[in-house]
């Protein structure tokens, strides 16, 4: 019992840090794109605010966005 809780700690704590680097992932896409398409730097700024304002929801569709990347490929198909 005592081995299982280690193990789902550990398993918890590479999930964790999976997800941030699928949602900095994520980002980078973001800024792919917004380059790609030379959309304006407001965007990007909103895109931050939002990611401070409304942590969570942002994260996620960073973190999807990030997932994404890796079968889609948007930065290699737009840039």
């Amino acid at each position: 019992v005592c081995g299982s809780t280690n193990l789902s700690v550990m398993i918890l704590e590479v999930a964790a840090c999976l997800g941030l680097l699928y949602t900095i992932q994520g980002i980078a896409v973001v800024h792919g794109l917004a380059y790609a398409n030379r959309i304006n730097r407001v965007w990007l700024w909103l895109m931050y605010v939002l990611f401070f304002f409304a942590f969570l929801p942002t994260a996620v569709l960073l973190f999807l966005l990030g997932t994404g990347d890796n079968w889609i490929n948007f930065r290699q198909k737009t840039g």
